[in-house]
């Protein structure tokens, strides 16, 4: 069986994905769910960034889920600390400066 990439619904899949992570991202008003669409993004991205298996391509996959990553938490890390200030999970409510 091919790949799931080489298959024309995978690929379809994948981009599908990474459109909707985007759309649910700029377009949430709740940290949670603007955090949620950028875990789908990273989700749909990295089977398309590894896809041609070559050791760089993998190379490049690995370093932007690590970066993923920490930018994740950081993210996960503001908003509870904006939402254990004000008590809203709310983007337009960033009014503390730590967060």
């Amino acid at each position: 069986p091919l790949p799931l990439l080489m298959n024309p619904q995978g690929k379809m899949m994948f981009t599908t994905s990474l459109l909707l992570g985007t759309t649910i991202t700029i377009s949430s008003n709740h940290w949670v769910l603007a955090w949620a669409g950028l875990e789908i993004n990273t989700l749909a991205i990295l089977p398309l960034i590894s896809k041609s298996h070559h050791p760089r391509a993998i190379e490049a996959a690995t370093k932007y889920f690590l970066v993923q990553a920490a930018a994740s938490a950081l993210v996960l890390f503001s908003s509870m600390t904006n939402a254990w200030h004000n008590g809203q999970w709310d983007i337009s409510q960033l009014t503390d400066p730590t967060s």
